[in-house]
């Protein structure tokens, strides 16, 4: 997989769920998170449903995801 660079200072609830589908993440639909889990039902991380992330929430995320094998770079 190729890397992505993703710009923490405006990141939604919407596109790191779309990033972590396509890092090939398996996406659990909660009433106030999404829970991202590896497709071997491993928990990696959860994303709030915000309009907008703050700063250090997403860049957490996003570790997590580069964690499990994601090739994300945090911009």
């Amino acid at each position: 997989m190729k890397s992505v660079s993703v710009n923490t200072a405006n990141c939604s609830h919407g596109k790191l769920v779309r990033l972590a589908k396509r890092c090939g993440f398996a996406i659990v639909e909660g009433k106030k998170h999404s829970k991202i889990n590896t497709t071997r039902g491993e928990f990696v991380t959860m994303v709030p449903r915000h309009e907008v992330l703050n700063r250090h929430t997403t860049k957490g995320i996003l570790e997590g995801m580069n964690a499990h094998g994601a090739m994300i770079i945090i911009v």
